[in-house]
């Protein structure tokens, strides 16, 4: 009986995936009640699974390929199917598995454990991965995988509610000695992953955790929610062009309410982030930068009380939520839990970071202001004071009117052709780094034009990854470039990673505009060119990366404030006048920039830096007081903050903590984490930058110790422990400040 009872919890869906539906039946008189009366009961039914197969399914073919199987004639469905299918049977499998697992003697071996584990982990990933690069294609599609994706995260969190796992780590955690260094940090993670949902407490302690995780879930979601349904409210008409000027034609044009002819509006204005860059930026008109900044920052907060969409309870029930789930898993607060597995390590020494780069930025920041205010008199004739709504469009006109002194348009494509900048950033970083890029051409199927597949050779020759670049911006696509892991590296399955890389690179037809001979080319934005670099590099430390796990090579468990630190190191070097004037070349002359106007490029790439910084550093302070403990109202740490950071006055009518999803929903405790990560990068660029550029030798040796640390071992080996091995010491915040402020000597020497 028991076998069979067994047997039968073997061949069950996955929890996750069953289907309860409640129904009502008229029962025959006198059978259980009285006559004419009405039961409830429930019947359960098994999960919908779709009969598709990897031929039918490109998302399950490519499960089984090497490579993504999608051409350019696969459907939404392919994707949505393929999820709903791969979720029901993986998650099964995983049933199966945890059942399989033997509790009572000790595992044969750490492989003989995580082997099924990474197999079903590892797919159930791709699978996720790849739908959503390829969701990132169309709007609808992206909404069409939704419940797929969240079917798959579903069974990814399961795991940690299975005792078998647990008790199996716990196993091999005894004798941990014998395992080598990445397989002890791979463990070391899973049973954190345990522990966080309160497997260490006793039982009723555990139900008290599960109930205040579950509380602050649901907080945060009405947090978030109140948010969306104020910006509902808001929709601004205009009639006239010109109190939008400045904007962008592609942009009201999206916004405009008239069909057949759009450039003639009227331009109905929705309120969401893009909208509020876009006018904070570009926006001519100083009363509406002022209106959208006003409107943007009451969001969700008193004002909206007679709404029911304030707020301001919600705020002080997740910031109790949070600390009474710290409390209960031992810790003295949320910023505590944290950093016990961070790179920076507890709250003093990132408290001492950001007060030391606040004292560093104070004079540029200084400076800053007053060549804003200089420029405003001289070039508007405008004698008010600055606001925060005039800071960013003073600098964008600065930058494009005085640094670049008008060089945009066809001067500037003109010298960043997109075969020219790509062929130059695969040599630089082959030569640097110590790897092979081979385009193949045909050999592999591509769901859309411009898309190019490279294979990736070590230097040894051995073929270890794939890199997919899609080349050409889409409406429906993310204007700036990007990255996405498609695959991590499996040892166990042989599998190699896969890479997505995103350029949104544009044509000169697109901007009514051509080369001198009248035909047209491709080109990146010079603007982009630090970010190109950056993305390039997370895509380095995916195809390059040899931790044998998945989930570690995906760098799902890198400590939060040492994520995209390859990325960061490349987009130091975008930084550099002599690597911009070495990307250049005039599409019909063949000139690179000259080293002064490549200097003035990277001037105003990195202008208004001690602002955007000093802002940052504000957002990290509040959020630390606002985890460290419950003391003190939001408002009140605000406005004692704000001064200290912040050089111009803070508007009466800003309430932006009520609507501040990055303190409280997004990344709480952990605001200070790109600051502490640019840190860290640019301390290892300055092993670079060191070097005479002319010095080839020194800089490749330099550059492979890089790549046999952070490039091969990014998240299989504590991030610190990396560090050490490439520079023989714990991070300084010296070379981040040199390299932060270097503009500014290029900017006086301009002068």
């Amino acid at each position: 009986m028991a076998a069979s009872l067994a047997r039968m919890q073997l061949l069950k869906p996955p929890r996750s995936l069953w289907s309860v539906r409640r129904y009502s039946k008229t029962m025959r008189p006198n059978e259980f009640t009285q006559s004419g009366d009405r039961g409830q009961g429930y019947y359960i039914l098994l999960p919908e699974v779709p009969q598709d197969t990897p031929k039918t399914n490109p998302l399950l073919e490519t499960l089984e390929n090497e490579t993504p199987a999608f051409d350019k004639n696969f459907k939404r469905h392919h994707l949505l199917k393929g999820l709903t299918k791969i979720a029901a049977v993986k998650g099964s499998e995983f049933l199966d598995y945890f059942e399989s697992l033997q509790v009572d003697s000790a595992p044969e071996s750490f492989d003989s454990v995580i082997r099924p584990y990474e197999e079903i982990c590892a797919q159930l990933l791709y699978a996720s991965a790849t739908s959503a690069h390829l969701g990132n294609l169309d709007v609808d599609l992206t909404k069409s995988i939704e419940v797929g994706q969240a079917k798959i995260n579903k069974i990814l969190t399961d795991r940690w509610a299975n005792e078998n796992f647990w008790n199996v780590l716990k196993k091999l955690e005894e004798n941990k000695e014998n395992l080598t260094d990445i397989q002890q940090r791979y463990l070391d993670v899973l049973l954190n992953e345990f522990f966080k949902v309160g497997f260490k407490l006793e039982n009723r302690k555990r139900e008290e955790l599960l109930k205040g995780q579950h509380d602050l879930s649901e907080d945060c979601k009405l947090f978030k929610g109140r948010i969306s349904f104020c910006q509902s409210l808001f929709r601004r008409i205009f009639h006239h062009k010109s109190t939008i000027s400045g904007l962008p034609e592609d942009f009201l044009q999206y916004i405009s309410t008239n069909e057949e002819n759009p450039a003639e509006g009227p331009w109905a204005m929705p309120l969401n982030i893009d909208v509020y860059k876009k006018v904070m930026l570009l926006a001519d008109s100083r009363e509406l930068r002022m209106s959208i900044y006003k409107i943007w920052n009451l969001r969700a907060s008193e004002e909206y009380s007679q709404n029911m969409a304030s707020n301001i309870e919600e705020l002080n029930n997740i910031r109790m939520d949070r600390n009474y789930v710290a409390q209960n898993l031992g810790f003295d607060s949320h910023v505590d839990m944290l950093l016990s597995r961070s790179m920076a390590g507890s709250a003093d020494d990132v408290m001492g970071l950001i007060y030391d780069v606040k004292t560093n930025l104070e004079p540029l920041l200084e400076a800053e202001l007053k060549e804003l205010e200089e420029f405003n008199k001289q070039a508007f004739n405008k004698q008010y004071e600055l606001e925060v709504w005039d800071v960013h469009y003073l600098a964008f006109l600065l930058k494009r009117e005085v640094f670049l002194g008008g060089f945009e348009g066809k001067d500037s494509i003109s010298y960043f052709p997109l075969d020219h900048v790509l062929d130059t950033m695969f040599n630089f970083t082959q030569e640097l780094f110590g790897f092979k890029l081979e385009e193949s051409h045909g050999e592999y199927p591509v769901w859309t034009d411009g898309v190019r597949v490279f294979k990736v050779y070590s230097e040894e020759g051995e073929h270890i990854s794939y890199l997919y670049i899609d080349q050409f911006i889409r409406e429906e696509m993310e204007y700036e470039p990007s990255c996405q892991i498609g695959r991590a590296h499996s040892e166990i399955l042989g599998s190699k990673p896969i890479a997505y890389l995103s350029l949104s690179a544009l044509n000169s037809r697109m901007m009514d505009d051509t080369s001198d001979g009248g035909s047209s080319f491709n080109f990146i934005e010079m603007n982009y060119i630090p970010e190109l670099f950056q993305q390039f590099g997370n895509a380095l430390g995916i195809v390059l990366n040899r931790v044998p796990y998945t989930e570690l090579s995906a760098g799902l468990y890198t400590e939060v404030d040492a994520q995209g630190i390859p990325g960061l190191v490349m987009g130091y070097f975008g930084l550099q006048p002599h690597i911009v004037q070495m990307f250049s070349k005039h599409v019909t002359t063949g000139e690179q920039l000259t080293e002064a106007m490549a200097r003035k490029i990277c001037i105003a790439n990195q202008y208004l830096m001690a602002y955007d910084l000093m802002h940052d550093l504000y957002t990290a302070a509040f959020d630390l007081e606002m985890h460290l403990s419950l003391e003190g109202s939001p408002m009140e740490s605000k406005k004692k903050l704000w001064p200290l950071f912040m050089p111009l006055p803070l508007p009466v009518e800003d309430m932006s903590e009520f609507s501040n999803t990055r303190v409280f929903t997004e990344t709480p405790g952990y605001c200070y984490a790109p600051i502490w990560t640019s840190m860290v990068a640019a301390d290892i660029f300055e092993a670079f930058s060191d070097v005479d550029p002319q010095d080839v030798k020194m800089l490749n040796e330099i550059g492979r110790r890089f790549r046999n640390t952070f490039l091969y071992y990014g998240g299989g080996l504590p991030a610190k422990e990396l560090f050490r091995r490439f520079r023989g010491r714990d991070p300084d915040l010296l070379p981040f400040l040199r390299v932060k402020t270097k503009y500014r000597a290029w900017l006086e020497e301009e002068e």
